[in-house]
């Protein structure tokens, strides 16, 4: 059995080196009704829509083609819905991960961004901002920092598929990365691209057409 620490992990972990892992498949959960709404999720639990099945459906076939996979997915529904389309396509077996569950956005969450925080991008403005009764991305370093040290200790597989959410990938982009925080704070994931992380430090990225690139995270989002 595969272990992992979690979401509670109390002690800030020194990141060990990137051991010989053919490739960290970074994923956000498929589309739900909430996105669909527009509305602050968090920790707070919806379904994928019928768009956010089809989706991560087809992107599953294309991350078939590598080999000696596992998952590695988010406790929260929607992120074991997308896991379990992965595993059904390419028969890797899935873990349940705290550390990777999404940042709390406390008393927003299942409100409309729009009464929130109607001119933002992003509902956090720095890495240490925290909603109200919620959690900053500093805050979320020490857990998904735990999970990186796990899966980098890890030798019985060569490809990670990680499913996250939004916010939680980008604190994992940042650790795996080594990005300054400000440069992490521009990062955004579609529900329909992937982060390919090899070992070259170079990052490519997949959408569901099969199209790929070079990401450069210069700010510019993605086309989904």
């Amino acid at each position: 059995m595969v272990h992992f620490p979690g979401k509670n992990a109390n002690k800030s972990p020194k990141l060990l080196p990137i051991a010989d892992i053919t490739m960290i498949l970074l994923i956000r959960h498929g589309e739900t009704t909430g996105n669909r709404k527009d509305v602050i999720l968090g920790q707070k639990d919806y379904p994928l829509t019928e768009k956010g099945i089809n989706s991560s459906e087809r992107l599953a076939g294309l991350v078939s083609q590598y080999n000696n996979g596992i998952i590695l997915t988010s406790p929260l529904g929607r992120a074991q819905a997308t896991a379990t389309i992965f595993s059904n396509r390419t028969g890797w077996p899935i873990f349940i991960v705290e550390g990777m569950i999404e940042l709390s956005c406390g008393e927003w969450e299942g409100m409309s961004r729009k009464d929130v925080a109607p001119e933002r991008l992003f509902l956090r403005t720095t890495w240490t901002d925290t909603p109200p009764g919620g959690e900053c991305y500093k805050e979320a370093e020490t857990r998904v920092g735990s999970v990186i040290n796990a899966i980098r200790e890890i030798k019985e597989y060569e490809t990670f598929a990680v499913i996250g959410h939004a916010s939680v990938n980008r604190v994992f982009l940042k650790l795996w990365l080594g990005f300054e925080p400000s440069q992490a704070m521009t990062v955004g994931q579609h529900h329909e691209t992937i982060y390919l992380l090899g070992n070259n430090g170079k990052t490519d990225w997949i959408n569901i057409r099969g199209e790929r690139g070079v990401e450069h995270f210069d700010g510019n989002m993605l086309p989904p």
